[in-house]
């Protein structure tokens, strides 16, 4: 059965950096560095509070720096066990290789993780060798800011799982922000013997920044420079001690006097500045080196073991995108939701927004509405970088006619641009206007004339009706209906019949006047001649033959009610 790979993850931080022994009170004010300390150790800079040789460095921050013929140069902590790769004085860290521990201790294995002064188990990890187990476990030890750790591990019992052969187990830290599969892979097979992770130093002669600042021997003494608590989250905010960084907009060595330079508000980023790393892209004030970004807040890192490359936030936060515009890059840590982070995130003494183009937007707390500092971002009708000189381009939105509406002539200018009219499309649309102006008319008149008939048709016709039932007229026709001898001499004729057979009351069919009404000659359907008297004190028609109109008879009988119509 093969070996068992054992996981102890190292997320960021691990312990203060060998600082076992109390600060002491020799840091005085005014300090001088000494003008021959060593400045480097092969390829890594060497900067206080870190130093080699006397007075060259602060109690606890010693390193050593060994030279072999055969080998390039050695930095090491303290007494030359932990050797150093980077050290990084914005995020108060330093970068260590740490061994591989390989040991027998059968196929399944439990780990306990322990306080080696107390032997307190405080975490523990299994590994199970059956084809459902896991072969490998973790341990997160993030926010445990100890000094020292233990390692215990003990076997499982063989005869349950029906196993009884040995097999080999790997113990090691590492830091998944810098670690790829393939660094996995050679662990695994036994082609590497170390992996690299990064501890959190600080001072600790005071637990706090506020104990700290009135005393001789505060390490803060640049006045360009701030103080940041240490903050042991895992026991309800206790705090450990203090480190110390460069304001924003200024960069340099806090620990010195003169330590923390301003940064010149014309600083241009260098033309060999990398872009991009991975899929993201990278514009300044961010940077990878030196002269590439504004300041050490602003500082990245990119981590090309991984595939594709991975670009970092304070080498640990995986950076998902920089967006100028908004003024946020969203990260997150390894396996966790991204985040936005705003910058700035305090108050400048030198404006950022260098661009003539440009303007800055202040940067509050939601809760407290309080100014945590601005960000920059290009004017109306520019877009770009306006961190930098001449970062702001002009938009021209000419070219973009989906965005800017013009329906003329269009003239690009400085911020903006011109929409000047076209004669031919002008005149145009004038016709277009006015012929759908002129037919919107002339439908709405048509409209209401049609109306107006309909409407005036209507009322007569009640008039009508009202009439018809005032003068009697459902008796007239109930005794038509019933009276088989009325109806053979009686009929009812529509208003219709009655102009068509006075050819609409010509004023030739007139046969006389008189003080109720004018009698006209009528001619029916059948050819019988009448004479019909238009009634204006009754408002109805009475028509009778016209040789009885003549000879004056006026017998009930023989009168024919014939309709009733408003004559007024």
């Amino acid at each position: 059965m093969g070996w068992v790979e054992l996981l102890l993850l190292l997320l960021l931080t691990l312990s203060s950096m060998g600082l076992t022994n109390v600060e002491s009170a020799s840091t005085k004010k005014p300090f001088t560095l000494p003008s021959n300390c060593t400045k480097k150790c092969g390829n890594i800079n060497i900067e206080y509070p870190f130093g080699i040789g006397k007075d060259c460095y602060r109690w606890g921050f010693n390193l050593t720096c060994t030279n072999h013929t055969d080998q390039p140069p050695r930095l090491s902590l303290g007494d030359g066990i932990l050797e150093v790769t980077r050290i990084d004085l914005d995020t108060g860290t330093v970068r260590v290789k740490t061994p591989i521990v390989t040991m027998v201790s059968g196929c399944n294995a439990i780990a306990f993780l322990v306080d080696p002064i107390t032997n307190e188990a405080f975490d523990t990890c299994t590994t199970i060798c059956t084809p459902s187990g896991n072969t490998y476990c973790t341990i997160d030890i993030y926010n445990w800011n100890r000094t020292s750790l233990g390692i215990q591990v003990t076997r499982l019992n063989q005869t349950e799982f029906h196993l009884a052969s040995s097999s080999s187990i790997k113990i090691f830290l590492y830091d998944a922000s810098n670690i790829t599969e393939d660094d996995l892979a050679k662990i695994a097979k036994g082609k590497s013997t170390e992996t690299e992770v990064a501890l959190l130093w600080y001072i600790k002669d005071h637990t706090t920044c506020e104990e700290a600042k009135n005393m001789t021997n505060y390490a803060c003494i640049s006045p360009n420079s701030d103080c940041n608590d240490i903050v042991d989250y895992a026991y309800t905010n206790y705090t450990l001690g203090y480190f110390c960084r460069c304001s924003l907009n200024y960069q340099g060595n806090p620990y010195l006097p003169d330590g923390c330079q301003e940064i010149s508000s014309t600083f241009a980023p260098d033309r060999d500045c990398q872009t991009k790393c991975g899929r993201i892209s990278i514009s300044f004030p961010f940077g990878l080196k030196e002269r590439c970004y504004r300041s050490q807040e602003f500082a990245l890192t990119c981590n090309k073991t991984s595939n594709p490359p991975t670009l970092l936030f304070r080498d640990y936060y995986i950076v998902h995108n920089i967006s100028l515009e908004e003024g946020h890059l969203v990260a997150s840590a390894p396996n966790r939701t991204p985040t936005s982070f705003y910058y700035p995130r305090k108050n400048e003494t030198t404006f950022a927004c260098v661009d003539e183009n440009s303007f800055c937007l202040n940067i509050t707390e939601t809760s407290t509405e309080d100014i945590r500092g601005y960000r920059c971002k290009c004017d109306k009708g520019f877009r770009g970088n306006p961190y930098i000189a001449d970062g702001c381009k002009d938009i021209d939105e000419c070219t973009g006619p989906n965005n800017y509406v013009c329906n003329g002539t269009c003239i690009n200018t400085n911020g903006g641009f011109e929409c000047l009219p076209d004669k031919k499309r002008t005149v145009l649309l004038g016709v277009i206007i006015g012929v759908s102006t002129g037919s919107g008319l002339l439908l709405l008149s048509t409209s209401f004339i049609i109306l107006r008939r309909k409407w005036k048709k209507r009322k007569q016709k009640k008039i009508r009706e009202r009439h018809f039932h005032q003068n009697h007229g459902l008796l007239l026709q109930q005794l038509i209906s019933s009276n088989e001898d009325v109806d053979e001499r009686t009929k009812i004729f529509s208003l219709e019949e009655i102009e068509k057979a006075t050819n609409n009351f010509d004023e030739t069919r007139v046969l006389g006047r008189g003080g109720h009404g004018t009698v006209y000659k009528g001619i029916l359907s059948d050819q019988r001649v009448v004479a019909i008297k238009k009634n204006i004190t009754t408002s109805m028609f009475q028509m009778v033959p016209l040789d009885t109109w003549i000879q004056n008879i006026t017998r009930l009988r023989s009168i024919l009610l014939i309709s009733w119509k408003n004559v007024s």
